[in-house]
Formats: C-alpha cells, sequence, structure tokens
C-alpha cells in the first residue's frame, strides 16, 4: 500500500543545504523504491522570497507567521501517514525558530524528526524547543556517532527513540579531464564549497595557502559557491570582501580564485574531480553534519579538516587528515603531507570512495523507510520510556544497513559555542549549507 510523507522542509529552489538533503531524500525515496510505493509531498519552509516550486509543494509555510504553522499541520493530518520534519532552529520563525512547536502541537499523524543541528551547550530556549521536538517525536534521527551521548545526556532523549542515518550523497563520478575542462592543468587543486560566511574559518585557509605557496608554487586554492543568502540580507558581501583583500594583501591573486555563485550538482562534480585536495576548515567544534564534508567523501578526494564533531566521525579510522582548529600553519602541513606524499593522498583517496559508497541516496532512503514503516506499525499513543543512564541505541532495521544498533560513546567533556550564520541564531550546522 502506498505511503504519504509529508516532508517539512527548506526546498529548492531555495538555496539552502537542507533544501537540496530534502529533495535528495526524496528522490533517493522514489529511485529505490517501485513507482507509488511512497507518494511524497512538501510543506516548503518560506523566507519571504517568491519561489517556482515543484509540483511535490503542496504549500508553503511562511516562517516568520505563526498562524502558518497550525494550518500547515491541519493539512498535514488531512492528506498524510507519517511525517519527515527536517529540523535546524534558523530555518524556523520566532526565538530560535520556536514557531515550529505550534506545527508540531498540532499534528495529528506520526512525526519523524531529523536533526541538523545538535548544540552540546544549548541556551534555555534551544534546549525547551529541541526537548519538546524529541518528545512528540516517534523517532529522531541524526546523521553522527557524535550526537547521540550529546541527545541522551545533554538533551534527555530516550536512547530508543533514537536513529543513526548518514547524510546521503549523490552519485559523483570521477571525471579525468577536468582540470583540463576547468584550465587548470599543472596546478595542484585544493578546494572548498559551501555558502560563503563566518564560522567557515576561509581566512584561515587563505593564510595557510599564503604558506604553502613559497614551497609549492603549483598550488590554486577555488573557494566555491556565493554568499550565504542570510548575510545578504544583512551585512551583504562583506565578509567575502575581506577574504578577497587579504587575498591582495599576501598576492595570492594567483594562488586562490573565487567562483561566486551557487553550484549545480555537475559543477560540483566536475570541481571535485579537478581536486586533489579537499579542504573543511571550520573554526567551531560543534558542527554535527556536513553536506560538503559528504560530497567530497563520496567523490573520493582526500580530506584535510579542523576535527569539527562530524569530521571527527566520518574521517575517523584514517580516512582524513584532522588538523587543530584556527591554526593556518597546521592546515599548511596537512596540505603538505598531501602534495609530497602521492601514497598518502592515494590511501585516502582510496578509503573516502570506500567510506562513500554507503552514503548513496537510494541506500540512505531506504533506512528512512524502514524508520517510515516501523512507525506507522505502531500503535497510537505508545510512551517511549526514557532508558536509565547510557545504554545502546536500539535500531530495529536490517542487519547491514547504517541505522543498525550503535553503542553509545561519552560525551565530549567540553565543547565551545559555534555561532552559525542563520540571522545570528546559534548553529553546528548553519541554515542554507550549500549544494548538498
Amino acid at each position: 500500500m502506498a505511503r504519504a510523507v509529508c516532508f517539512v522542509s527548506t526546498y529548492p529552489p531555495r538555496q539552502c543545504g537542507i533544501a537540496t538533503f530534502t529533495r535528495d531524500l526524496i528522490q533517493g525515496l522514489q529511485r529505490a523504491t517501485p513507482a507509488g510505493t511512497v507518494r511524497a509531498r512538501v510543506l516548503a519552509m518560506g523566507d519571504g522570497a517568491r519561489y517556482p516550486y515543484p509540483s511535490e509543494v503542496a504549500r508553503e509555510i511562511p516562517e516568520a507567521d505563526p498562524a502558518a504553522y497550525p494550518e500547515a499541520a491541519r493539512v498535514i493530518n488531512a492528506s498524510c501517514d507519517v511525517v519527515s520534519l527536517q529540523h535546524e532552529y534558523g530555518i524556523f520563525g520566532g526565538e530560535h525558530g520556536a514557531h515550529v512547536l505550534h506545527l508540531i502541537r498540532a499534528l495529528e499523524r506520526p512525526l519523524i524528526t531529523t536533526l541538523h543541528t545538535v548544540l552540546p551547550d544549548p541556551n534555555r530556549q534551544e534546549l525547551r524547543i529541541l526537548q519538546e521536538l524529541a518528545r512528540r517525536s516517534e523517532r529522531v534521527v541524526v546523521m553522527s556517532r557524535a550526537a547521540l551521548p550529546i541527545l541522551a545526556q545533554r538533551y534527555r532523549v530516550p536512547v530508543s527513540k533514537i536513529r543513526l542515518i548518514r547524510h546521503g550523497a549523490p552519485s559523483l563520478p570521477f571525471d579525468p579531464t577536468a582540470k583540463a575542462r576547468l584550465g587548470l592543468e599543472g596546478r595542484m587543486v585544493v578546494s572548498t564549497f559551501g555558502l560563503i560566511g563566518p564560522g567557515k574559518g576561509l581566512e584561515y585557509a587563505i593564510e595557510a595557502v599564503g604558506r604553502l605557496r613559497i614551497v609549492h608554487p603549483e598550488v590554486l586554492y577555488l573557494v566555491l559557491g556565493r554568499t550565504h543568502p542570510r548575510l545578504l540580507t544583512g551585512e551583504g558581501s562583506g565578509y567575502r570582501r575581506r577574504l578577497e583583500e587579504r587575498v591582495r594583501d599576501l598576492h595570492l591573486e594567483d594562488h586562490v580564485r573565487f567562483v561566486d555563485r551557487f553550484l549545480s550538482r555537475g559543477e560540483i562534480a566536475l570541481y571535485l574531480s579537478a581536486t586533489d585536495a579537499y579542504l573543511t576548515p571550520y573554526p567551531g567544534r560543534n558542527q554535527i553534519s556536513s553536506g560538503t564534508l559528504t560530497y567530497a567523501l563520496a567523490a573520493g578526494r582526500a580530506i584535510v579538516s579542523t576535527p569539527y564533531l562530524y569530521a571527527q566521525d566520518v574521517l575517523g579510522d584514517g580516512r582524513g587528515l584532522l588538523v587543530p582548529f584556527s591554526d593556518a600553519d597546521a592546515l599548511a602541513g596537512g596540505l603538505q603531507r598531501l602534495l609530497e606524499e602521492p601514497g598518502l593522498l592515494q590511501t585516502l583517496q582510496h578509503r573516502a570512495r570506500a567510506f562513500g559508497k554507503q552514503l548513496s541516496w537510494p541506500a540512505v532512503a531506504m533506512q528512512y523507510l524502514d524508520v517510515f514503516r516501523e512507525v506507522a506499525a505502531e500503535p497510537e499513543g505508545r510512551e517511549t520510556v526514557p532508558a536509565p543512564g547510557a545504554g545502546p541505541v536500539r535500531a530495529p532495521v536490517p542487519a547491514g544497513r547504517v541505522a543498525r544498533p550503535v553503542p553509545l560513546p561519552a560525551a565530549p567533556a567540553t565543547m565551545g559555542t559555534e555561532r552559525g550564520e542563520a540571522g545570528g541564531r546559534r548553529a553546528g550546522r548553519p541554515s542554507g549549507l550549500a549544494a548538498p
């Protein structure tokens, strides 16, 4: 029997990473299941701009209008079997996105919430919102093992509700002609892609390239992506201009290039094919997911990264090089190792590609479908009892899938606070992380 699933999320053509995530998840469900198995409807979070949405979008929820949220819940109650809500504080209206509570309080259908941000040190409002979301959700999905102890210990989410499903990635075939097509022959290409804004640490990457070009004059750093839309409505392109000024001050015009646009999937695949080393220099530890890092893994790129939570998780077991935060010398040292040790470069590429195979969107979508079916089969009104202490996260899905039972690691002892870019709200993953 067909299952109607309502997705509450931002959605393309809005340029936002969570929007792209939801579209790719829906397309993965459609590719992985017989036609008609899943009927997807989207209630798209709106930011005041007018978007030409595709046909699967049933309606838009104006983020700033609190009355729109219970009205959207009535539409869901009348038309859907299961609700999949993508949560990040910055995409909902109200203080720290509190308007989302108006929607979930009016829902009469089982709710599965995917958390794109899990703050280790939330303020009182952030803690209250996520705790109520978790309490009213049948399942809570996270994309990193690092989120599990934070949810269980800081937010008191019952471990029986939590599911680990990795961030998906599209198929990104390697193009051996990419450097020639982009006019980059003879260059050692380092790249970072995503929406541009403070909190990405790009200033440290530029300083690192300034050090690296002394011993490797062939190095070229590509900064791929436009300024974050939320920043454009506030300070404008000031952060990008400061980066460009620093490039001029260091005389790096031949070693750093900006590609100032939101990349299509084809462009991402092309630039990643041309990339020798991928770089995520984020200066804050709290980031719990990263679509761009997931794409780089799926593309089989050698990666140098700071040790934010998601990077520690997916680059563990020797899948990448982790270097200290806010340290241009360490970034330069990591990149230099890859440029001078071809064996290491190839090993990291092989390990990243092997790990990336489990991240295909159809495989990830099937794990979500398991959760949808699991929740739909449960008796209505069943309460989940919190497990005492930190035990294993139970995930009754078929063996061999990522959402299997996983051990609950210890919570990190100390973590700083990272400010996201969505209107100054704190976010481990800013709303709109670019095109994944």
